[in-house]
């Protein structure tokens, strides 16, 4: 289910210069950041919480994703990572722009 986007993030999703200190962008920020703490206290081998983890920070995600960890997501919720991706430890994405990792297709 997509969600609606706040006036600032339509901004961002047009590349136009967007309030990075917008109430809600700073909500979404700090609840992005809590996860990837969430994300980087989790062992490798909780596949199921780290995927659960991920699909709420993520705008999208496909299947046979495996990010090492740590990880460092901004936003989160501008980023769509595709099926079968793998990321080395200390992955970061400052997603302050629309960010889309492997294929298209999630």
């Amino acid at each position: 289910m997509e969600r609606n986007l706040t006036q600032e993030e339509e901004k961002i999703k047009s590349g136009i210069l967007f309030c990075p200190s917008d109430p809600e962008l700073v909500a979404l920020k700090r609840r992005t950041h809590n996860l990837n703490v969430d994300y980087n206290m989790t062992y490798e081998d909780e596949f199921e919480k780290r995927e659960a983890i991920l699909r709420e920070i993520l705008g999208e995600m496909g299947d046979g994703v495996r990010i090492q960890g740590p990880i460092a997501f901004h936003y989160g919720k501008h980023t769509k990572i595709g099926k079968n991706v793998f990321a080395n430890f200390n992955f970061t994405v400052q997603d302050d722009g629309e960010v889309t990792i492997g294929a298209e297709e999630c």
